[in-house]
């Protein structure tokens, strides 16, 4: 008589979670009608799993993580929080409907990063776009919104704002944007982050001066997945190196700091991290790099997803998921960082993780603007190199 076999895999702990594919089938229906799953993060065939089960689609899979070393490296990060304000005082509703009235009674961090999503449509059509955007979207927040959104933030945080977020979609795709830029720069924000693609940037001599503009508090918080064709295709559904040196090379001439935002994902570009962090260094004012692990959502289906577990046991019996080496040989290793510093972040809600290097890089080193009448210092008041961790 034998017994029972193994299950094959370690749930790393239990969830409530919600079924993707019954908000495909109606993504508008109230957050009341909403099935909260019960479910678990089970470690398998090397990358992590979000697993629940719904009564109408059965066990509904995936991806979370691609190495539970990493998770659970992030989920030691503790750190004091600050108090808040509720929007609702007495708001105890299940989340996420809870947000529906604003920041929560039990939430538990204020807003350290303020994003705002001010356009759903976008000019390219990524294969990994977790937001789902496309050309064939055209809603764009109106102003007014997006400014009394701002403004009730700034209410609650004493006054004044870290950073602020313009995300999308593509942002700078939006009509309105010189008035938005204008509005917020009147604001107490230290720093105001355009997330983009960077193809306007690259072509558009009228945006480039709405930046250079603004420079003083503005910043460009750049998609830039690698340098080799293979990481563009993959993400971004084409080949589109020309446009991302173009585009950096114009925010650089123009003395406009810069992240680069790598999409990375194991097996595909992540041989690649060292290349990008080494491009940061030599261009003036790319203040930082921020490596965010590919996300399992949207636009990325399953199977697309089990293409990536696959990948990543074929780095790993290639003896290429030894990230501390940053995957370079010889004396280039000592150049790049800990993968703790580069694929980082704290999982929260929505799980857009993040370790940026925000403005981690030797800003001394950098060249310093020209001053002038009417010209400022390139270093600004609160605005100092570090390394910090963060979640949108």
């Amino acid at each position: 008589m034998t017994g029972m076999g193994l299950r094959g895999d370690n749930i790393h702990r239990y969830v409530n979670a919600f079924c993707p594919r019954c908000h495909d089938e109606e993504p508008d229906r109230p957050l009341s009608r909403v099935a909260r799953l019960s479910g678990w993060l089970a470690v398998r065939d090397g990358p992590v799993w979000l697993e629940r089960g719904c009564r109408s689609h059965g066990l509904v899979s995936t991806l979370y993580d691609e190495d539970p070393e990493i998770l659970a490296y992030l989920e030691e990060w503790t750190a004091p929080t600050k108090a808040h304000v509720p929007d609702k005082p007495g708001n105890f509703d299940p989340i996420p409907s809870a947000y529906l009235r604003g920041l929560p009674q039990m939430q538990t961090q204020h807003t350290c990063i303020l994003l705002e999503d001010i356009a759903e449509t976008c000019n390219l059509r990524c294969p990994t776009c977790f937001a789902d955007s496309s050309p064939d979207l055209r809603h764009v927040v109106a102003i007014g919104d997006v400014l009394a959104n701002v403004d009730q933030r700034l209410e609650r945080e004493n006054g004044r704002l870290d950073v602020l977020m313009l995300s999308g979609g593509e942002p700078s795709l939006h009509p309105q944007l010189p008035e938005l830029l204008a509005e917020l720069s009147a604001r107490p924000i230290t720093r105001i982050l355009l997330n983009t693609n960077g193809i306007r940037i690259s072509q558009d001599d009228g945006l480039l001066d709405l930046l250079t503009e603004h420079r003083e508090r503005a910043e460009v918080y750049l998609q830039y997945d690698g340098l080799s064709q293979a990481a563009h295709r993959y993400h971004r559904g084409g080949d589109l190196r020309r446009i991302k040196q173009d585009a950096l090379r114009r925010l650089s001439e123009r003395e406009i700091f810069t992240t680069l935002v790598m999409t990375a994902a194991l097996g595909v570009n992540d041989h690649e991290i060292g290349d990008v962090v080494r491009l940061a260094l030599q261009t003036p004012y790319a203040g930082g790099v921020c490596v965010q692990p590919q996300f399992g959502s949207g636009r990325f289906g399953i199977h697309r997803r089990r293409q990536s577990a696959h990948a990543y046991r074929c780095a790993q019996e290639a003896g290429a998921t030894d990230r501390r080496s940053g995957h370079l040989a010889g004396s280039d290793r000592a150049t790049v960082l800990a993968p703790a510093l580069l694929f980082g972040g704290v999982p929260a809600a929505r799980r857009r993780r993040t370790m940026a290097l925000t403005g981690g890089l030797d800003r001394s080193r950098q060249p310093q603007r020209q001053t002038g009448p009417g010209r400022k210092p390139h270093r600004r008041q609160g605005y100092s190199p570090r390394v910090a961790a963060g979640s949108a």
